[in-house]
């Protein structure tokens, strides 16, 4: 009489899956998270976990995008909603307003890479503690990223490696994404907090003297003003630059709202111009770099979707970088230009 082997002795093993690496976007039912799952979908091979309070939101949103995206809830001021969330992530993204500390202590602990296009400003003595336990685990935690804040530290950083002398640094944008409730509280909060002040070392006269600036067609001329650029903190010490100012649309209520008549339909228009000067600082600038887009929202997609991709393939350090720091300024606009977003530099090439 024979006796089948039914121990599974002898047995050829099936080969192992490779394991499927998911990124967590919190928010990602909002209207820049959708565009940064859809971007993660094309970018990426990782299944997208949209996360956030509302699940049939995330669930409407994960539906699209079939077996490549999942729902979850999650509450980025409640720790015990992340505790079985991030661990075993490959990244996570942050696309909402508010607090997302919590998130960010369980992500360091954890030891998963964390990208924030938040705007939100940490205090000198939270961000050193980050700094040291991000190090400590060996994990890449990037801050300021996007489009505003996040973009005119590239620019800027493109331009010192082309100018390694340069006198003054003059960058103005159209301003940061602020048509949600989410956003403007963000917003009102670092105001509040006095936070707004010009960047770097403008001088003196300049520094609440409102100016005309031209973009480019259809945004056309716009009131500016100096305005803080959270990337740009500490940037033109670092790189001994005499002068740099970063300018954007006034804030004044009359200005604003008259702005807001005329570009009813031009909502999601975005342009970013970045010039270096001489050490002379007069005259014409050594180059001018121009980014325009007619979707802000694609474009800080697209910002996060490149951060991503250099995360999932281990090429980012460990610690608290900004975005200028984490990606190669000249790769990152090769990336835009794929996503529709124009950029002109004066110089002719990049």
């Amino acid at each position: 009489m024979k006796f089948e082997n039914i121990s599974g002795a002898g047995r050829a093993e099936s080969p192992k899956l490779p394991r499927v690496q998911e990124v967590i976007v919190l928010g990602g039912y909002g209207r820049l998270g959708q565009k940064c799952v859809s971007e993660l979908v094309d970018t990426t091979r990782a299944r997208i976990v949209v996360a956030g309070r509302n699940i049939q939101r995330a669930e409407r949103v994960a539906s699209r995008f079939g077996h490549r995206a999942r729902p979850a809830y999650a509450n980025a001021e409640d720790p015990r909603t992340l505790q079985t969330l991030i661990p075993g992530a490959a990244a996570v993204l942050i696309c909402s307003g508010g607090s997302w500390l919590a998130v960010l202590d369980s992500a360091i602990q954890t030891r998963v890479p964390f990208i924030s296009l938040s705007p939100s400003l940490l205090e000198e003595r939270v961000s050193l503690r980050l700094q040291q336990e991000a190090w400590r685990s060996q994990v890449p935690v990037i801050l300021q990223a996007g489009a505003i804040p996040g973009l005119p530290g590239v620019l800027a950083e493109l331009l010192m490696r082309r100018f390694p002398s340069l006198h003054e640094i003059r960058i103005a944008s159209t301003g940061p994404w602020s048509e949600t409730e989410l956003a403007k509280a963000d917003q009102r909060e670092l105001r509040r907090a006095g936070k707004l002040a010009s960047n770097g070392r403008a001088a003196l006269s300049e520094r609440w003297r409102r100016s005309r600036w031209h973009f480019p067609e259809p945004i056309g001329a716009r009131w500016v003003r100096p305005a803080r650029s959270l990337d740009l903190d500490g940037f033109a010490e670092a790189h001994c630059v005499d002068h740099l100012v970063y300018l954007e649309p006034d804030q004044g209520v009359l200005v604003r709202g008259v702005q807001q008549v005329l570009q009813r339909d031009h909502e999601l228009e975005f342009a970013l111009v970045a010039e270096g000067y001489d050490a002379e600082g007069k005259g014409s600038p050594q180059e001018r770099l121009t980014l325009q887009s007619s979707d802000l929202l694609s474009v800080a997609a697209a910002a996060a979707g490149a951060l991503t991709q250099r995360v999932l393939a281990g090429a980012l350090p460990a610690g608290v970088l900004a975005q200028r720091e984490a990606l190669n300024p000249a790769l990152l606009l090769e990336a835009l230009t794929k996503r529709d977003v124009r950029v002109v530099s004066s110089a002719g090439s990049l």
